[in-house]
């Protein structure tokens, strides 16, 4: 399993999507986007100290694990939004984690020893 220390800044997600695209041969929309949706989520709301992310390729299955010293959050616990009938209505924001939720094929949290661990596996291509 390949691993990359983060620092909590919103700039370390060029760093990220390089490791990725580096290590793993993946640069892919999908996995950029989910990618993005939580790391900066995590930035901007977990109050933690350091992000970990693992990742494990098997032929076109992809597990990332994103670990963080912040606060307690479980996403998969956080409601969907309510969709406005008309775009003019739509709210700023919250559609990140729905997002993810639905791009991922598998989604799991869990909350060890102080640290938020969520795993995702996606589909990737080759």
């Amino acid at each position: 399993m390949k691993s990359i220390n983060l620092e909590p800044k919103v700039e370390e997600l060029i760093r990220l999507n390089k490791f990725i695209e580096d290590e793993l041969s993946v640069n892919q929309y999908a996995v950029k986007l989910i990618v993005e949706e939580l790391f900066v989520n995590i930035v901007n709301y977990s109050e933690c100290n350091y992000i970990k992310v693992f990742f494990e390729l098997n032929n076109t299955e992809l597990k990332m694990i994103f670990v963080d010293d912040g606060v307690e959050f479980n996403p998969l616990l956080k409601e969907d939004p309510e969709f406005p009938e008309d775009v003019a209505d739509a709210k700023i924001g919250g559609l990140g984690i729905h997002l993810v939720k639905n791009m991922a094929d598998e989604i799991f949290y869990e909350y060890i020893d102080g640290e938020n661990h969520l795993t995702i596996i996606t589909s990737v291509e080759k």
